[in-house]
């Protein structure tokens, strides 16, 4: 089952800790002027950590997504908005699943084979806050423009992805994209105390 916390931005650093996650005065200073809210998506073999950029808002009604959160520009909705984030992952312990490479393979794929026009471009990797280095691709189909940043941990491969329904606003968020992969931060397990 998958569960998420969103805490506000003054919260964030605080709740993390006892993890070993990020240097509280880089967290500070990032969260002061960069990121919002950060939420904590776990389950029961991973957890982690992102901040939604500032001015962003995490929303966790997955129910209604059919994803694990969804981020979307403050005032505007999952359903309005012109470019949104979300996470996603796929668990390591399903056939096929096993390592970051047959997760790449099988998005790759199942992307093809339904966007036969589609388009997929390998981009620099982003490492994160905690060091750890995310794939990036951008897929491309029919005026929509999606980057997704896989992240391999030690049970499931973490995505956090941006979508866009046109080059525009897809190249305008490309930074705030690279700011939220950047808050990515692995936590061994979910802290004691949201268990």
């Amino acid at each position: 089952m998958v569960k998420i916390i969103i805490i506000t931005t003054l919260l964030c650093s605080s709740f993390a800790s006892g993890q070993t996650l990020r240097p509280d005065s880089l967290v500070s200073s990032l969260s002061d002027s960069l990121y919002g809210d950060c939420a904590f998506p776990y389950g029961e073999d991973y957890a982690f950590m992102i901040d939604a950029p500032k001015g962003w808002a995490i929303d966790n009604r997955s129910e209604i997504y059919g994803v694990q959160a969804v981020l979307y520009p403050e005032g505007s909705s999952w359903k309005d908005s012109k470019t949104v984030m979300y996470i996603n992952h796929y668990d390591k312990k399903v056939k096929d699943q096993e390592t970051i490479e047959k997760v790449l393979s099988i998005d790759s794929v199942q992307f093809m084979n339904k966007f036969l026009d589609g388009k997929i471009t390998s981009h620099d990797s982003i490492e994160s806050v905690d060091h750890n280095i995310a794939v990036v691709r951008y897929f491309e189909h029919k005026g929509q423009f999606d980057a997704v940043a896989y992240f391999n941990d030690t049970n499931a491969v973490e995505m956090l992805i941006m979508s866009s329904m046109d080059e525009f606003n897809f190249e305008k968020s490309l930074p705030l994209f690279r700011l939220f992969v950047f808050s990515y931060g692995h936590l061994v397990k979910a802290p004691d105390h949201v268990r």
